[in-house]
């Protein structure tokens, strides 16, 4: 009962619309093939370039004359993916980096900080394009490049709480009772420093998401014929004039489920701050 009482009170409007956009954009993504009332790589150039409120294909059809509403719900998959699954590893990886390096000291933490000085100090969209392209093409290269753009500003973040508990009163007292550093960690460190990691990560979704597609634009992310909002706005692009919903409604979906995981996201981060 309190718990729920404490994440109402957080709650605002734009909290309850992000939560109903990532919800909806899940259950599109897991329910496609329910959903999807044609194969979203099947082309019938008899009917291409239909527009929004066609009988038999309400948001049109693009220049293939593939159905746009079942490739928009397929293409929530690699989106959603392209989101979440990148900023789930980096906080992983970004967090324990941190917790070692801040814990530690010494000449690991010097080390481990320099490389991290390193990687911020490249552009993330630079970084992410070269990383892609090194790897070439396709949704796991793409994960792959996106997670190392995350991993280096998580850990710094993880880092410097990590820092800021070990002069916290209770750890203080914690060693001068003679408790062991592993004790010290695992009892005070670890689990003090996971929400601040969580709330800095969670909002980056968001932005993954939109980034992803940016990726997938340019030719680095999902490959055709499979559908991918990035590939289907750069498609549509060329047919702006004619056909501008081709380009437009994948773009829309785009933005509306990025400004949810945004959204969600500035209500994890109130909520894990005021936990904290």
């Amino acid at each position: 009962m309190e718990v729920g009482n404490r994440l109402r009170g957080t709650l605002r409007p734009a909290d309850l619309v992000g939560i109903a956009l990532v919800l909806v954009a899940l259950v599109l993504a897991l329910a496609a093939p329910l959903l999807a009332p044609y194969d979203p790589n099947q082309g019938d150039l008899v009917n291409s370039f239909r527009p929004p409120g066609t009988p038999g294909h309400f948001l049109g059809t693009d220049e293939l004359g593939r159905d746009l509403w079942s490739r928009l719900i397929w293409g929530a998959r690699p989106g959603l993916v392209q989101g979440v699954l990148p900023v789930l590893v980096a906080t992983l990886v970004g967090y324990v980096l941190g917790i070692i390096s801040g814990f530690g000291g010494t000449v690991g933490d010097t080390i481990t900080m320099r490389v991290v000085d390193i990687f911020i100090a490249i552009p993330p969209v630079l970084m992410g394009i070269a990383v892609a392209a090194a790897l070439g093409p396709g949704l796991r290269n793409l994960v792959i490049a996106m997670t190392a753009v995350l991993i280096a500003p998580i850990a710094r973040v993880s880092r410097g709480t990590v820092q800021s508990l070990k002069e916290r009163d209770y750890v203080r007292a914690a060693r001068s009772l003679g408790a062991p550093r592993w004790f010290i960690l695992v009892r005070h460190i670890v689990p003090n420093a996971l929400g601040p990691t969580l709330a800095y990560a969670f909002p980056l979704v968001g932005i993954m998401v939109v980034f992803g597609a940016g990726l997938s634009f340019v030719g680095l992310g999902v490959q055709p014929p499979t559908a991918d909002w990035g590939r289907m706005v750069n498609e549509g692009r060329v047919i702006l004039a004619t056909a501008p919903h081709v380009s437009t409604l994948p773009g829309l979906a785009i933005f509306v489920v990025g400004l949810g995981f945004v959204l969600l996201g500035d209500w994890v981060q109130r909520l894990l701050a005021r936990r904290g």
